[in-house]
């Protein structure tokens, strides 16, 4: 991740590991503008592993809300 350097190619390898997913059930309030939430995810040779936001922003030393503001 810090060998990519530029800041768009830091985006681009974040966005590639975090998934916008549908929770199969949702207790969803009237008037909640709660979205889908988020699968995160990280890469070995041969072998992808879903983990925790706190372990996958502890990973690669980073502040997700930097990256998901679009």
């Amino acid at each position: 991740y810090w060998k990519l350097r530029l800041i768009d190619r830091q985006r681009g390898f974040i966005n590639d590991y975090i998934f916008k997913i549908t929770p199969t059930y949702r207790n969803k309030k009237e008037g909640s503008n709660r979205s889908k939430n988020l699968k995160y995810t990280l890469q070995t040779e041969d072998k992808v592993y879903q983990v925790y936001k706190t372990f996958f922003k502890n990973a690669l030393g980073i502040n997700i809300g930097l990256f998901l503001q679009r």
